[in-house]
């Protein structure tokens, strides 16, 4: 279980990260414990942000709790197991990580994170507002994203990713210059100017989708 902060702009869990490929993420920078090492910063606050001097604590944490049922005994409606946090999971990005070599059985040099905004200030937390994680992901590697979150598709394009623009692919779709089943490692960009306005990115102002099993 992930608790999310109790904040208007993260309203739900897609709005931190979101798993793009078996391999790859997109993750809130200010949420990895991997970054804060890096840079101390512990707040989420663009005023405190602007005084290099100011590091408290603001309260906006994340919390991992993974509940696991001994072995020696049955499933018990209602009871509450014990809670077991892996010594190697240090926080968010290492559970992330943890997901795609323990269950997905990707090589850990292999795994990586794409940080909102390119992890720039203050692009982080403008472009995390604008939902940068908040991704639908169509199968593995292909994801609908918004348009307006620029450093964040940059970082997609260095990573391998081909980027495009929604209309232009449906009309190559259309006209059959390009196969469904061909598009591979791609984010798919939609106009967003009042998207995302709503509050709301591509994956939670969609339906439920019906995919593929993944091999």
């Amino acid at each position: 279980m992930i608790k999310i902060p109790q904040h208007r702009a993260m309203m739900h869990i897609d709005t931190v990260f979101t798993q793009v490929r078996k391999d790859t993420w997109v993750l809130f920078g200010p949420f990895s414990e991997k970054i804060m090492q890096l840079d101390k910063r512990s707040q989420y606050s663009y005023i405190k942000r602007l005084h290099t001097d100011h590091h408290e604590e603001s309260g906006f944490k994340i919390e991992i709790l993974r509940f696991q049922k001994p072995l020696s005994e049955s499933y018990a409606p209602y009871k509450n197991y014990e809670v077991n946090i892996h010594p190697h999971i240090t926080g968010l990005e290492s559970l992330l990580r943890d997901i795609s070599v323990h269950d997905f059985g990707v090589d850990p040099d292999k795994v990586q994170i794409i940080y909102s905004g390119n992890n720039t200030f203050p692009y982080d937390e403008r472009e995390q507002w604008t939902d940068s994680c908040n991704l639908l992901a169509l199968k593995d590697g292909v994801v609908v994203g918004y348009d307006r979150n620029e450093l964040t598709i940059n970082t997609f394009k260095r990573r391998g990713f081909s980027i495009k623009n929604a209309a232009e692919l449906n009309d190559e779709l259309g006209f059959g210059k390009l196969k469904a089943a061909d598009i591979e490692n791609t984010l798919i960009l939609l106009p967003s100017a009042e998207l995302s306005r709503a509050r709301g990115g591509s994956h939670c102002m969609s339906q439920p989708l019906l995919r593929d099993m993944l091999p």
